[in-house]
């Protein structure tokens, strides 16, 4: 994958002016000297047409830095287009990272990198163009104001050609700008706004637009003069494994000498010994290693996949010469359709192994290989870093390492700068070894991304992007960390383990606490206390596993959740930036029975039958439901909706009655007893009917009612049980099956069917013999519910 970045070039030579009698006059028109736009076509292929010290070869992971010289076209075949000069660079296979190939000082000139694969590599709009136009602007000003001093100058032709000059100040202002030479695109936008007013002055005089085309002239050129500063350039471009061969085509001013180029690479090399793009299995359970480095000082963001369809593999990745042994192991992924992906940090100045094999031992079959990386930048945890800017297409990255005792939890998020103009729409990816961990778009303020995650022993890398393709902009990246509770321990059961701790939420902040979880089982983590709270709760990958917002008491979180062994993390923070204040975390856990559906886990001497396993069972469920707040079932009311059993999908109704209540809410929860969603339904419908059963009553609004998206909920069986008042069962709860019309992503929040545009007026499908024999109804996918309407029937 060949990433496009900023390219700048521009020229110099300038024209002068002198002063003529009664008039600031040019002496004469100004020559105008042009580069001609390089191109990727008609690329040298002989291979004798490049000498040694015309190719810069990259062989090994130490910072590469070299000059190599060019060869001109002889416009024979073979020889390239005779306007151009031409450098080779040649990398290794399994090669990745950036590649920074710039003039060496060499004068005017302009530049396109071309890969022998991927074609156009990087060729970005450059300053050379602008003062090329500059230039061109000013001798034609010069000449119109040599004009409009001769007798009978036509004034309208001469207006006409300051207004001309007007527009190409306000064009050369914005290159000005780009080059961040904000006073004199400063300078250049008020000489053309003074341009154009004197030109559209019904008073002004001949004598007066020629003095303004003097001007503008001047102008002009002093802006040609200071876009030279720009004039070599410099592409710094994103290079993968896949292509071996780059060709760098620079165009110079046709009086010039032959150009230098300067080649500087950062990334990861492989070991040109053992190195291979494309490999194959020949023997059963075979293992083909090859070796990645990466260059001194340089850490980042490095993706390691397989391609094709001929074989099945797995991938580890690590720092020593045998897989999976404990010793360096840093990642392993078996992949999904055959191929392997493994992204992960990795450090500076260190070699590292990839070692691919087959899913079974009888694989065998051609498999591609390739290599990608992202430079980083070193960043110290609690800094900001200054100066940092995004360009278009261009992400981000800053790697950094988490030592042994320095468990945490962080806090990462963007901000505008102090003096910036605007705002940078970023969005923010956390990497751990083990791949991506969380990514965020806007939780921040405004349109800043925000995370926050926990850390263990390891490397690390944020990424930060654009919100799209074109957003560039200067940002601050903020990371805050956060010392962890770690007091409280919970493991071996059956007996019931619980514990509390309390604190005070900060504004817009959260308090990360500790638990320690020895065996697996079932944890119930929940606040307490009168303010509004939201929890979440980590795993020991640091990937979140759940959370909630109100299923406690009086606005407080519940999370009842079946986990693993290990160190997990649980977050109390506010609801909204107000909620701030103290509260008691409650942390109730019993050794479970049953993990994702999975086997016993409790341990037992060997001589139990599953009866008495079972009955155990049985008797940790209720000691978990004793830590539960009491439930009392009031039969003056009942949820009427969804009915019990059969299936829902898309937007549908839940809905019933009861006598007496201040505040409605339902619940949601698997048929594993773990919850899914808590909602708050609206209350005091009329429901006439419901009058001789709340008799004492003197209003009849006894119904609850609200539509609920079930794609919300991931397919499988539910069961919802309505509350009054928080703590009060209203009638039977319901049991029912979700199922979906498409496959939803797991991190889909919105889960609402919409059609493809060219599909809206064609979504429509028959069914036969309904209601009766013999005729047929059409049904129409109506995308407000949901759900199929009926269009038409007979």
């Amino acid at each position: 994958m060949m990433g496009k970045l900023w390219t700048k070039a521009g020229v110099v030579l300038v024209g002068g002016f002198l002063l003529g009698s009664g008039l600031i006059l040019a002496a004469g028109p100004v020559q105008a000297h042009t580069l001609t736009d390089p191109s990727c076509s008609g690329l040298p292929t002989a291979d004798n047409f490049y000498t040694s010290a015309e190719t810069a070869a990259l062989t090994s992971a130490a910072p590469e830095d070299a000059s190599v010289s060019t060869k001109k076209g002889t416009g024979q075949t073979g020889g390239g287009s005779g306007n151009y000069y031409y450098a080779k660079i040649t990398v290794p296979v399994l090669t990745a990272g950036e590649l920074d190939v710039s003039d060496a000082g060499s004068g005017p000139s302009e530049a396109i990198l071309c890969g022998r694969q991927e074609g156009n590599v990087s060729s970005l709009p450059s300053y050379a163009s602008a003062h090329n136009a500059a230039d061109a602007a000013a001798a034609r000003a010069s000449s119109a104001a040599t004009a409009a001093g001769e007798t009978g100058a036509s004034l309208s032709t001469a207006r006409a050609a300051l207004r001309s000059a007007a527009t190409a100040l306000t064009t050369v202002a914005r290159a000005l700008t780009a080059a961040d030479n904000d006073t004199l695109a400063g300078t250049t936008n008020s000489a053309a706004d003074t341009a154009r007013m004197t030109a559209d002055d019904s008073n002004s005089i001949i004598g007066t637009v020629a003095s303004g085309l003097t001007t503008a002239a001047s102008e002009l050129t002093t802006a040609a003069n200071a876009l030279s500063t720009h004039a070599g350039f410099d592409i710094n471009a994103l290079i993968s494994s896949g292509d071996e061969e780059y060709v760098v085509v620079v165009s110079v001013l046709a009086d010039a000498t032959a150009p230098t180029v300067s080649v500087t690479f950062e990334g990861v090399i492989s070991t040109v010994a053992n190195a291979a793009d494309e490999d194959e299995f020949t023997l059963d359970n075979e293992l083909i290693t090859r070796t990645l480095a990466t260059t001194t000082g340089t850490p980042g963001l490095l993706t390691v996949r397989t391609t094709g369809n001929a074989a099945d593999t797995k991938g580890t990745l690590d720092t020593d010469a045998t897989p999976g042994n404990g010793t360096g192991d840093i990642a392993m992924d078996e992949g999904s359709g055959g191929n392997f992906e493994i992204v992960s940090p990795v450090g500076a100045g260190v070699t590292y192994q990839i070692h691919v094999e087959g899913q079974t031992p009888g694989e065998r079959g051609e498999f591609g290989l390739k290599v990608e990386f992202g430079v980083a930048s070193a960043l110290t945890i609690g800094t900001t870093p200054t100066g940092t800017a995004l360009k278009p297409g261009r992400a981000d990255y800053f790697f950094f390492t988490v030592g042994t005792g320095e468990y945490s939890f962080l806090t990462v998020r963007t901000e505008m700068p102090t003096g910036a103009a605007k705002e940078t729409d970023t969005t923010g990816t956390f990497f751990s070894r083990q791949g991506l961990v969380v990514t965020d778009t806007n939780s921040g303020p405004g349109n800043n991304f925000l995370f926050r995650v926990p850390t263990s022993p390891g490397d690390y890398i944020v990424e930060v992007k654009g919100a799209s393709s074109s957003t560039e902009g200067a940002y601050n990246l903020v990371t805050t960390p956060q010392e962890v509770d770690s007091t409280r321990q919970h493991g071996r059961a059956p007996d019931m383990i619980t514990g509390t701790a309390s604190g005070a939420i900060p504004a817009r902040g959260v308090v990360p606490h500790s638990i320690t979880v020895t065996t697996p089982g079932t944890l119930q983590v929940k606040t307490t206390g009168d303010t509004n709270t939201v929890g979440v709760l980590y795993g020991p990958d640091g990937q979140q596993i759940t959370t909630d917002d109100n299923s406690g008491k009086d606005m407080n979180f519940k999370i009842t959740q079946a986990v693993g062994a290990g160190q997990h993390i649980v977050t109390v923070g506010g609801r909204t930036a107000s909620d701030t204040g103290g509260y008691t975390l409650v942390v109730n856990f019993v050794e479970g029975a049953t993990i994702d559906g999975g086997p016993v886990t409790t341990p037992g001497t060997g001589d139990d039958d599953v009866a008495s396993l079972q009955a155990l069972v049985t008797q940790l469920r209720n000691d978990l439901n004793e830590c539960r707040d009491p439930v009392v079932t009031d039969a003056r009311g009942n949820l009427e909706n969804p009915p019990d059993g059969g299936y829902r999908s898309g937007i549908g109704v839940i809905s019933g009655w009861v006598c007496d209540a201040e505040d409605i809410e339902v619940r949601i929860v698997t048929d594993r007893g773990i919850d899914r969603a808590t909602l708050q339904v609206a209350y005091g419908t009329s429901r006439p009917d419901t009058v001789g059963q709340c008799d004492g009553h003197s209003s009849p609004n006894t119904g609850f009612g609200m539509t609920y998206n079930f794609n919300h909920l991931p397919e499988g069986e539910y069961t919802i049980t309505a509350y009054a008042d928080g703590d009060t069962q209203i009638g039977e709860p319901r049991t029912f099956e979700v199922v979906h019309i498409q496959e939803f992503a797991a991190d889909d929040e919105n889960r609402f069917l919409r059609l493809d545009e060219d599909v809206q007026d064609r979504g429509v499908c028959i069914v036969d013999d309904f209601p009766v024999t013999g005729e047929g109804t059409w049904l129409k996918w109506e995308q407000s519910t949901q759900n199929f309407v009926i269009e038409d029937q007979g």
